[in-house]
């Protein structure tokens, strides 16, 4: 939330994000906050290959004389998705699987074998 707690009009505008992880929402062009107001301000955070602890910027530009750009720290703990594997088949290493048929469906001395191997 970004709120006036001033005497006039607040004029902001969120000017940079600090990597391209982070999408600004809402606002994306300059708007005006009236004296004693606020606004909802609104960013994605894209954290695909990111695992611990992510520090993050947002800059907003005002017509405040005190502070005319504000510098927001975004904190966050990305967690590792987890994997759907089952634990015993990770254990596997090589697998030969073989396999014997006819090699035009008729004739039983015509035949085949085929041999795979998988390694997990």
């Amino acid at each position: 939330t970004i709120a006036n707690s001033g005497d006039k009009p607040l004029e902001v505008k969120v000017v940079r994000v600090g990597c391209g992880c982070t999408i600004i929402l809402y606002p994306k062009k300059k708007l005006e906050i009236a004296a004693g107001g606020s606004i909802e301000a609104r960013f994605s955070f894209n954290t695909e290959g990111m695992e611990g602890d992510e520090t993050k910027y947002i800059y907003i530009e005002s017509n405040d004389p005190e502070t005319p750009l504000l510098k927001l720290k975004l904190t966050t703990q990305v967690q590792r998705k987890q994997s759907a594997a089952i634990k015993r088949f990770l254990s596997w290493g090589l697998l030969t699987v073989a396999g014997a048929g006819l090699i035009d469906g008729i004739n039983p001395c015509a035949f085949t074998v085929l041999v795979f191997f998988i390694s997990f």
